[in-house]
């Protein structure tokens, strides 16, 4: 992806954010594998103080839930399907 040597630095905002759905393990995983340096991701807490990368601070753009992650427990939020609405193609297809 980039040469060695380069002073250039990848860091995978989101992760992958473009490949995979954003802030999650699939999706670190794919920046690592696609060169990112480093991974930029967002933290919340949830309502029983456990931290959650989501990087709004409600989990409905990017998930199949809505409300604030502050409102909701880390079980609550572990149920959710975090790549209900990604699309890869523009809408073509929904692979997670």
């Amino acid at each position: 992806m980039f040469q060695a040597g380069s002073d250039t630095q990848v860091i995978g905002h989101r992760g992958a954010a473009g490949v995979a759905p954003e802030n999650t393990v699939v999706s670190i995983e794919r920046a690592i594998r696609g060169g990112a340096q480093a991974i930029e991701v967002d933290v919340h807490v949830s309502t029983d103080g456990r931290l959650v990368t989501i990087h709004d601070d409600t989990v409905d753009r990017t998930t199949d839930g809505t409300g604030p992650v502050e409102n909701m427990t880390l079980d609550e939020i572990r149920r959710l399907d975090a790549g209900h609405h990604f699309t890869p193609d523009r809408g073509r297809s929904f692979p997670y």
